[in-house]
């Protein structure tokens, strides 16, 4: 495996933190690019000054091989239009650069209201430069890249409705012979049922009347036949006088 590379600082800080012009010309970039934080100043500014130090040592040296390599970088990045001089190269300001961060080509091309919102676009992992997702508004846009910056749609889920409600709905976009069949059909099954409710209640209250009308007569006791009484008394004063 070996041993890890060392990683290296890709910035670093200014030698003189309370300088008053340096602080002014930071709250003028803030302003005007929307950094939120000089500590991203100051990387920005790291990687600018590298370019300055090389276009210096292809002046000092005039390597042809660096020259063009150093050219078809910055075409690449957007900074020149075309193949330039090395003095017009160090004649670049530090806000050339800044214009090629993601947060300020996002606000130029109309997607995002204030520099504010594009770089909460960014933070929010809404913005896609081609097909990757890019969450860094410090991110340096390449030239073929622009056209392909876009926001991330909103994905809208579709909530399946029961079987049930797909029947009834199914019923509904039937022909309209249909619909006044069950609009016909539906006050027909309420009458009946309206109907045994009264007849239920007349029966409840004809049972008292019933009732009282059996309380109210008298007992009648059966008397037996006269004949009956006549045959029996003479057999008693029969036996009585044996």
């Amino acid at each position: 495996m070996g041993d890890p590379k060392k990683l290296r600082r890709k910035w670093k800080r200014p030698r003189k933190t309370f300088n008053t012009a340096r602080i002014a010309a930071d709250k003028e970039l803030k302003r005007d690019h929307g950094f939120r934080r000089k500590k991203e100043i100051w990387r920005l500014d790291y990687a600018f000054k590298h370019l300055m130090r090389r276009a210096r040592k292809i002046l000092a040296t005039k390597d042809k091989e660096a020259e063009e390599i150093l050219m078809n970088k910055l075409i690449k990045m957007g900074l020149i239009e075309k193949k330039v001089h090395i003095d017009e190269i160090l004649s670049m300001s530090f806000e050339d650069l800044c214009e090629r961060r993601l947060q300020t080509i996002l606000f130029k091309k109309g997607l995002a209201t204030t520099l504010k919102e594009a770089r909460q676009f960014i933070a929010h992992k809404k913005v896609r430069v081609g097909d990757k997702m890019v969450n860094q508004p410090n991110y340096l846009v390449l030239k073929d890249e622009e056209d392909k910056i876009k926001l991330k749609e909103k994905k809208v889920k579709v909530v399946e409705k029961p079987v049930e409600e797909k029947a009834s709905e199914g019923k509904n976009t039937d022909t309209g012979s249909e619909k006044g069949a069950e609009i016909n059909e539906a006050p027909a099954t309420e009458k009946p049922v309206e109907e045994s409710k009264e007849a239920k209640t007349e029966e409840v209250k004809e049972e008292p009347k019933e009732t009282e009308t059996k309380e109210d007569k008298p007992d009648v006791k059966e008397d037996k036949p006269v004949e009956e009484v006549k045959d029996t008394k003479p057999e008693e004063s029969v036996e009585e006088k044996k």
